[in-house]
């Protein structure tokens, strides 16, 4: 991965007076972010009004551990994502070629609550909402709750101007990664639409959801 493993641990016994945690591997790296002058530290709160929606990464029907299994239907076993070191290197250099060109407005990793909540994490942090189409995803799922809330690894949303769309493009041919341009930030809301269906959720409704500290006290017990 060419990144320095400073320290590392597995915890396979901590507990709280709720009880014990999963075991936890953890591991410690260091490196140092280069501003070279085109915007290297970018945010996910920095897409604009028009700006198109890509994801870079391929969605896999691996919903073992996932926040939607405990949370919903109180599962912890099932098949957890699987990290393909390849393919993972290929995934960051291509979000790091693109920062480094300037054709990115916005970036955000796409990993806990899996697609779904990233693509509202980054509505939130804009304060403008999306029009999204779930059939240009890059995925193997077989349901749409899968490919919605699978937390499969190496998987990026960038948020790009309409005009460096064939820019992009010319960049990511270079690596062996999956892309899709799966929508827009143009709205007041979050749509999310696939095969003739369609959800709708109000901006105002993600945001209470999003910063009510009671709900979230309440995944801890």
């Amino acid at each position: 991965m060419g990144i320095p493993c400073v320290g590392g641990k597995v915890s396979f016994y901590n507990e709280t007076r709720q009880g014990a945690i999963k075991p936890t591997p953890l591991v410690c790296v260091v490196g140092l972010v280069e501003d070279h002058g085109y915007g290297s530290r970018i945010m996910k709160s920095h897409a604009g009004d028009g700006d198109l929606l890509m994801i870079i990464g391929l969605t896999k029907e691996e919903m073992g551990g996932s926040e939607y299994y405990e949370y919903i239907h109180s599962i912890l076993s099932a098949d957890v994502p699987r990290v393909d070191l390849e393919y993972d290197k290929h995934a960051r250099d291509a979000l790091l070629a693109l920062v480094r060109a300037g054709l990115v407005t916005s970036a955000h990793d796409c990993s806990k609550g899996g697609l779904a909540v990233a693509i509202a994490e980054m509505c939130i942090a804009s304060g403008i909402g999306a029009r999204v189409d779930l059939s240009n995803v890059p995925h193997t799922c077989t349901r749409l709750d899968d490919l919605l809330f699978s937390e499969s690894h190496s998987r990026f949303l960038v948020s790009l101007r309409r005009d460096d769309l064939d820019a992009v493009n010319r960049v990511l041919a270079d690596y062996p990664v999956h892309r899709g341009v799966i929508g827009a930030f143009n709205s007041d809301s979050l749509l999310l639409e696939y095969k003739g269906s369609s959800i709708s959720i109000s901006m105002d409704s993600m945001l209470d959801s999003y910063s009510s500290i009671a709900r979230l006290m309440g995944h801890g017990g």
